[in-house]
């Protein structure tokens, strides 16, 4: 798993550090400069990829780690059984009190 999340952020990765070594060589190559518009491209791409790049990790770990996927379903979902829920359980012992 941790090969696959680390592959992911390489790929991810590899607009920004080309971008970055475009600019070394290319004086130019920023917002203002004379490639502006090839720079605005590159930049949002960059952004687009580090976005999917964090939306993607969430599907990943959910694919391939049980307790991570027990672990969100457990937090994201509404259907726990009364006694794991401590709200439910003290309503409940309130109900047998005035039951009895």
């Amino acid at each position: 798993m941790l090969l696959v999340i680390v592959a992911i952020y390489i790929i991810s990765l590899f607009p920004r550090i080309a971008v970055y070594v475009v600019r070394i060589f290319i004086d130019d190559f920023y917002f203002l400069g004379k490639y502006h518009n090839m720079f605005k491209i590159v930049s949002y791409s960059v952004f687009i990829l580090d976005f999917t790049n964090s939306a993607i990790n969430l599907f990943v770990f959910l694919a391939m780690s049980s307790s991570f996927r027990e672990t969100f379903y457990q937090i994201t979902t509404t259907s726990h059984p009364p006694a794991t829920r401590p709200s439910t359980m003290a309503g409940q012992a309130r109900r047998e009190e005035i039951k009895n």
